[in-house]
């Protein structure tokens, strides 16, 4: 298992252990945004997407995966929470990664 699932699955466990166990989707998706927020921080990745639609460069991407440990999928799944991406522009992006496998 790559290093940035596994950093993830980790936060995500702890944050079972911090909220409570329980597994209604309202749940889960708590555990994933809490190892979201933990790996990397709403400021950091400010640096990365402000101005606001910004469109950042797979290496920024990749820098990113490097210096927090958090996948390419997690880091556009964080900055749509923050409003730092479009729904639409998270939507081509997955597409983009499904195309690459």
């Amino acid at each position: 298992m790559p290093i940035d699932r596994i950093r993830f699955k980790n936060s995500n466990e702890l944050a079972h252990i911090l909220f409570g166990f329980a597994e209604s989707p309202a749940r889960l998706k708590l555990y994933n945004h809490f190892a979201g927020t933990f790996l990397l921080p709403a400021r950091k990745l400010d640096e990365y997407f402000l101005p606001v639609g910004r469109k950042i460069a797979r290496s920024e991407l990749a820098e990113i995966k490097r210096r927090y440990g958090l996948s390419l999928q997690a880091t556009m799944h964080r900055a749509l929470d923050l409003g730092l991406v479009t729904e639409r522009r998270f939507r081509s992006f997955r597409e983009l990664m499904a195309e690459k496998g």
